[in-house]
């Protein structure tokens, strides 16, 4: 079995592929583990405070209107919002209730379940943070360094303990740039097929990215 070491999951690859970086086993455990932490940090007593936050009340109305089928008019793309109807559709929630700012849930809206959720997203911004740093080839200790501010960053944690669309439009941010970073590092003929391949998931990312 190979033993672990400490200077390899610090340790920069000069055989890098061309289009994915590569986390070597080392890496991989430690930033699963720091994962996990980040998820811990976004969901400790997540529930605690009962109450309709900041722009839960805008996005919770939002949902309303989508589990209700009412029509509405909004400047911005729906696909953020339909998600987090989702959430709580799935979780059982029907409508009804109004998200005035400050008031307090009751029991029907599953909002611990769709704020667990958004801290799930929040935590996932940690490895594609990770992967990104070193397909950009910034070095490994900086890519780690990166993935630790987004880990403990403290307006990140509050910002992805909400029903909110930042968690989502972050993660979303960052894959845009990753998929955009694995293009330019193909080095594939315009035209190819791998090359529209590439293209077309850059496309994707920027339309979640859009939402």
């Amino acid at each position: 079995m190979q033993r672990l070491s400490f200077r390899a999951i610090f340790q920069t690859s000069a055989r890098r592929p061309k289009v994915f970086a590569r986390i070597r086993r080392s890496q991989t455990i430690l930033l699963s583990a720091l994962t996990f932490i980040s998820l811990l940090l976004r969901v400790h007593r997540i529930g605690q405070f009962d109450r309709v936050i900041w722009d839960e009340t805008h996005f919770g109305n939002f949902a309303n209107h989508y589990i209700n089928r009412l029509f509405y008019l909004d400047v911005h793309p729906p696909l953020g919002k339909l998600l987090i109807a989702l959430v709580y559709w799935t979780f059982g929630y029907q409508g009804g209730f109004d998200f005035a700012s400050g008031h307090e849930y009751p029991e029907t809206v599953p909002f611990v379940a769709a704020r667990c959720v958004q801290a799930g997203l929040g935590a996932g911004l940690v490895p594609v943070t990770f992967w990104l740093c070193l397909s950009m080839r910034l070095p490994t200790a900086g890519a780690w360094l990166a993935a630790g501010f987004v880990a403990a960053d403290n307006a990140v944690i509050g910002v992805s303990r909400m029903v909110v669309l930042d968690s989502m439009l972050m993660l979303a941010n960052a894959v845009a740039v990753g998929a955009f970073v694995c293009l330019r590092n193909s080095g594939l003929a315009p035209g190819s097929r791998k090359w529209c391949f590439h293209m077309m998931a850059l496309g994707l990312a920027l339309s979640l990215v859009c939402r």
